[in-house]
């Protein structure tokens, strides 16, 4: 009895350090990652799920500093693993979505914004990058949306009245282009002098 006691303390006992040996990995990891050191955080990810290749937040991680690495295939394949895992938050379609939206896959990207914004509406950067996959895609209408709803969300967005003086200009809508561009300018955008001579001086 005296002998099983023993043996079970120590299956125990190990279980407790497996455990915490892979908590040290993600934290370890996380650490790198917050001081740029992707490759290092990668390293230490593999090591985690290693240790447990169900560790959703793992692939999630690891699959965030691929896309800082812009190596997004790689991405894009931890992001399908921590969601076939369970792990289905914004952040996460978010993310997914600015590898394929790298990558140009405007339909993939598409999808997964429109579900980030679907969990979390108030996402600014999910409508600008669906305005971007709109735009891809020639969708340009749609684009124009999205672009507005960024400006609502955050008005001080000099990008998004760039993007949205450029799908106005597209569909033909000059007075709107122009504005759009001037607010652009007035906002912090630079090297926008000649587009705005072109465009809206004549």
């Amino acid at each position: 009895m005296k002998t099983l006691l023993i043996s079970l303390s120590v299956i125990f006992s190990s279980f407790l350090g497996y455990s915490q040996s892979s908590a040290d990995l993600m934290g370890s990891g996380k650490d790198k990652f917050k001081s740029e050191d992707y490759a290092g955080a990668i390293k230490d990810y593999d090591k985690a799920i290693k240790a447990d290749n169900k560790n959703a937040e793992a692939y999630y991680l690891r699959g965030k500093a691929y896309a800082m690495l812009v190596k997004h295939d790689d991405a894009i394949k931890d992001f399908d693993k921590a969601m076939s895992l369970g792990l289905k938050n914004a952040d996460v379609f978010f993310v997914r979505g600015n590898s394929h939206l790298a990558e140009e896959h405007w339909h993939d990207a598409l999808s997964d914004y429109t579900q980030t914004i679907t969990l979390d509406p108030k996402i600014r950067d999910a409508y600008y990058n669906r305005g971007e996959s709109y735009a891809g895609l020639g969708l340009y209408k749609n684009a124009l949306v999205d672009y507005s709803k960024t400006i609502e969300l955050d008005p001080k967005d000099a990008d998004a009245y760039y993007k949205r003086g450029l799908t106005n200009q597209t569909l033909g809508n000059k007075q709107e282009a122009c504005s759009d561009f001037a607010t652009a300018q007035q906002l912090g955008h630079q090297g926008l002098e000649d587009l705005i001579k072109k465009t809206c001086k004549k």
